[in-house]
């Protein structure tokens, strides 16, 4: 695709966003994601065009781990919402995640203004998918030139919602869920080595998939790999839709219909279903950290 001039600009004055050139300090992990608990929450009325929605979102270290090396962001104006699960030691994941959450904060920012501008050359997805390359590459090249933190990545899953719809755009094993009706429907599909066995036929019965010793190793996550292949799924949304994204510290101790029975339990408020379903994950054990992010569209 040829970029006019006045799209080229709009990209170049991105690029002057002061971003993290270094690896962000612990003081600006801080600042962006505290420890646990982390709550954000607000609302988007209808309009003649698009459903209103009521979101809210947390990220807790859990029971067993020191570190929250989750992420996750919420642009509620603009429609924007992610999580990230870091990966790597001496603090990588979480400097990877926060790199991640960063960059697409700053693109997010950055379409506002291309808007007003009446110059975005591409659709707020396509410009969120511009995104991840964009940190996939920053926290490649972090990876590269440290040492300490060669191997460090993360997943993001993240929703773009607009007008009746909402896309959603996959790297790991975080996850996209649809509940409606009563029940709970996976999104996105998980780019991990159980996933991988489970479509080439190799796990087939419940008891193989629960057994599976390597659950946890993933296939494709964000600055691991030069190049990253991203999914993408468009959703059609309905009023009482509820769209969740979520970290594996959350499906790793709950099935999917645990958390479909939470939703419909609390009549699809999001605020008491958030909180049941982190209260469970860690009366479970909490093993990992747990960050969800609950949008509920107005019924």
């Amino acid at each position: 695709m040829r970029l006019s001039g006045m799209c080229l600009s709009v990209l170049l004055m991105f690029a002057s966003v002061p971003c993290f050139a270094q690896e962000p300090t612990e003081s600006d992990i801080a600042t962006m994601y505290p420890l646990s608990p982390v709550v954000t929450h607000g609302v988007s009325p209808s309009t003649p065009d698009a459903l209103g929605y009521e979101y809210k979102g947390t990220t807790d270290r859990g029971v067993v781990r020191s570190k929250n090396e989750d992420s996750f962001w919420i642009d509620g104006a603009n429609g924007v919402f992610l999580v990230a699960d870091g990966m790597g030691g001496h603090e990588a994941g979480e400097v990877a995640s926060t790199m991640a959450a960063e960059t697409l904060r700053q693109w997010s920012r950055a379409t506002w203004v291309a808007a007003a501008s009446n110059v975005l050359p591409l659709s707020r997805t396509m410009w969120t998918l511009a995104a991840y390359h964009a940190a996939n590459a920053r926290i490649f090249d972090k990876s590269s030139q440290k040492p300490s933190k060669r191997g460090m990545g993360t997943t993001l899953v993240s929703a773009i919602v607009y007008g009746r719809s909402f896309d959603i755009i996959n790297v790991g094993d975080s996850r996209a869920y649809l509940y409606r009706g009563g029940k709970l429907t996976q999104i996105s599909k998980d780019h991990s080595l159980l996933q991988a066995y489970i479509d080439k036929g190799m796990l087939k019965t419940p008891e193989e998939i629960r057994s599976f010793p390597y659950k946890n190793v993933i296939t494709q996550a964000m600055g691991t790999q030069a190049k990253i292949e991203p999914d993408v799924y468009a959703i059609h949304a309905s009023r009482g839709d509820i769209m969740i994204l979520c970290s594996d510290g959350v499906t790793d101790e709950l099935e999917d219909g645990e958390m479909a029975q939470i939703i419909t339990e609390h009549g699809r408020d999001v605020n008491k279903s958030m909180q049941e379903i982190v209260r469970i994950a860690k009366q479970r054990g909490g093993h990992d950290n747990i960050t969800l992010v609950l949008v509920g569209f107005h019924s």
